[in-house]
């Protein structure tokens, strides 16, 4: 999912950004234009969603995991060789 779903499912950028206490939009439409959610803000945006009922997963923010890692939302990466 791009940043520009995850913010148009949160409500869009106003709305996301009085979700997360920011003073203006802008913050969010920021992140719309450079199309990334700084890794700082990221479990905000998921305390933001949980609160919405929205499920957000990792695979979410970070396009280059394969889904199949994941067999739920709870779920960590198969961690292979680790002893």
């Amino acid at each position: 999912m791009k940043v520009k779903k995850i913010v148009q499912k949160l409500g869009g950028p106003s709305k996301l950004s009085r979700k997360l206490k920011h003073n203006n939009p802008t913050t969010v439409s920021g992140w719309l234009n450079r199309k990334i959610i700084p890794a700082s803000q990221i479990e905000n945006v998921l305390k933001a969603a949980r609160e919405e009922n929205i499920i957000l997963k990792a695979t979410d923010f970070f396009s280059f995991l394969p889904e199949e890692l994941y067999s739920n939302d709870n779920a960590e990466p198969d961690d292979k060789g680790a002893a």
